[in-house]
């Protein structure tokens, strides 16, 4: 069992009644992405699509607890009050080669940091089974190993140009890259 942490961008904004922010997201994607091996080599792993999407991957993520960046640990019943910042909505689906829900942030810090566009790519904490047969994925690119049985622990909002899974996987703000404001309600 491997933990791996992955990053993506965050769209339009809905204003919650709780003072929290709704915000649709790309939350993982499927493709070949670095990893730091042990040894200090870089190694590419695959995210084929039959895992990315596999059911009960797309399972752990409805609900998963939301975090300002990666916790030191796993998230569990210990550490969940001192880390969760929100969660995932129960909309978790295929997008293209990505997987995206609606994010909902609680904290008011976290929020702030959001609206200032100072968090926006996500990147997911999760275990998965490592087959470490390399191979050349379907589009012809070259991996080192593939992740199998990818389940989801949380995720992690964190900084711009953060994530390994780029930019892509992120918080989709609105697609004429507005700044949200204070109080300023985001229509969908």
């Amino acid at each position: 069992m491997a933990r791996r942490f992955d990053n993506s961008p965050i769209s339009k904004v809905e204003d919650l009644s709780s003072g929290g922010l709704r915000i649709p997201a790309a939350l993982t994607r499927t493709g070949v992405l670095p990893y730091q091996g042990i040894d200090g080599r870089t190694v590419l792993e695959y995210r084929p699509p039959e895992e990315v999407f596999h059911a009960d991957s797309l399972a752990s993520l409805r609900g998963c607890t939301v975090t300002n960046l990666h916790p030191k640990t796993p998230v569990s019943g210990s550490n969940w009050r001192e880390v969760s910042r929100g969660h995932v909505g129960e909309n978790v689906r295929k997008d293209g080669t990505h997987v995206a829900a609606d994010v909902l942030i609680h904290d008011p810090e976290l929020v702030g940091l959001v609206r200032n566009k100072r968090r926006s790519e996500i990147s997911g904490g999760y275990d998965c089974v490592i087959d470490h047969t390399p191979g050349v994925t379907p589009e012809g690119e070259r991996y080192d190993q593939k992740q199998t049985k990818i389940v989801y622990n949380h995720v992690a909002i964190g900084p711009p140009n953060w994530g390994r899974a780029g930019k892509t996987c992120a918080l989709r703000f609105d697609s004429d890259g507005h700044q949200i404001h204070e109080g300023q309600k985001q229509m969908a």
